[in-house]
Order: C-alpha cells, then sequence, then structure tokens
C-alpha cells in the first residue's frame, strides 16, 4: 500500500481540469473566479476589444489566466503564514520560489501580448454620419 498524501481541499483537482479544458470548467459562483473573469475580459478590452483581439491573442490571454489563478491562491497561502522562512532551516519556503517562476512566466506572456493599451478603432466621421443617417431612415421606415 503507498504512503502518497491525498488532499481534501479538491484545489488540485480543480486546477488541473482549467489546465486541461480552460476557463470554462470554473464555478462562477465563487468570488475568485468572477475576479478572473473579470481579469479576462478587462485584458481583452485593453487589447482593443474582444472582436479585434487575433485568436493567437486569445491563446495567450486563456494561458495568462491560466497563470494568475494558481499565483493568487500561493498569494493568498503566502499571506496566511506567520512567515515566509523556514526558521529551523533559515531558508525561504520553496512555494515562494515556486511563485517567483509562475511571475516570471506569467511577466513574459505578458510582454508578448504588450502592455500598452489598444484603444478601440474609431469609425471616421463620414462613416459615423452615414450610419447614423441609415439608422435614421430605417427607424422612419418601420414606423
Amino acid at each position: 500500500m503507498s504512503m502518497e498524501r491525498r488532499t481534501r481541499h479538491g484545489l488540485n483537482r480543480q486546477m488541473a481540469r482549467v489546465r486541461l479544458q480552460g476557463l470554462a470548467v470554473i464555478d462562477r459562483r465563487t468570488s475568485a473566479a468572477r475576479e478572473l473573469l473579470q481579469w479576462r475580459s478587462q485584458f481583452l478590452v485593453d487589447l482593443g476589444g474582444e472582436e479585434s483581439v487575433s485568436s493567437q491573442k486569445r491563446a495567450l490571454v486563456e494561458t495568462a489566466c491560466r497563470t494568475i489563478a494558481p499565483i493568487n491562491h500561493i498569494d493568498a497561502y503566502l499571506m496566511s503564514l506567520p512567515s515566509i522562512v523556514n526558521k529551523t532551516k533559515k531558508t525561504v519556503y520553496p512555494i515562494v520560489m515556486q511563485r517567483q517562476s509562475l511571475c516570471d512566466s506569467l511577466s513574459r506572456l505578458l510582454g508578448r501580448l504588450g502592455l500598452e493599451r489598444i484603444p478601440k478603432p474609431v469609425p471616421s466621421l463620414a462613416e459615423y454620419i452615414a450610419s447614423k443617417e441609415s439608422q435614421k431612415t430605417s427607424t422612419e421606415e418601420a414606423s
């Protein structure tokens, strides 16, 4: 019989599902999930809107969201500890280094996507006036 340690919180299983199937499997009722999805939608807006983001950039955004989720969990765990230093060994806990590696990965992803906010494309004045005129005529014909 193996002496493997089993966790009871279910976080490992949930994070494995997110890694395999994406953000569609997270429970949207939790505040952490809502915050993560809000971060994702805001990030897509910063990249110029969801409709103008290429599928390659969307895949990088998904990966960034999958990376930020464990970072947030690790941060919450580290904040619950009295210290990040193991006093008997006089070293930092290994989870601090793992967190740093995840942060470096996230930083590289964000660098690939670009850190500047991309404004939404704005129609020219002539296009705007033409669209308003067509809307006006279509509402008059419907009346």
